[in-house]
């Protein structure tokens, strides 16, 4: 979760928008084969964090978890990403659409 400010389309950090991405910048992202199938390593346990979760997780706390899995499951190169206004990273994931 860095404070800079990136441009995906728009910015981020200027509209209530919050950005989950599943590296930095300069990092690449990495496909595995896991549960039973190929899938984005990122994508695949953020599902499982909001699964676990019950869906009951802030932004904050979902981009801690996955990251933590993802880590624990070998992909250490990949840093995920938490961008927007940090005011609304607290609330919980979805809450507000």
């Amino acid at each position: 979760m860095r404070g800079r400010r990136k441009k995906f389309g728009i910015d981020v950090n200027e509209e209530r928008n919050i950005l989950l991405a599943a590296c930095e910048e300069g990092q690449t992202s990495m496909d595995t084969f896991i549960g039973g199938g190929y899938h984005g390593a990122f994508t695949y346990f953020l599902v499982e964090t909001i699964k676990k979760e019950k869906g009951s997780v802030t932004y904050r706390e979902l981009i801690e978890k996955t990251g933590e899995k993802l880590e624990k499951n070998g992909f250490d190169r990949m840093t995920p990403q938490l961008e927007g206004q940090e005011r609304y990273f607290n609330e919980l994931f979805l809450s507000s659409v």
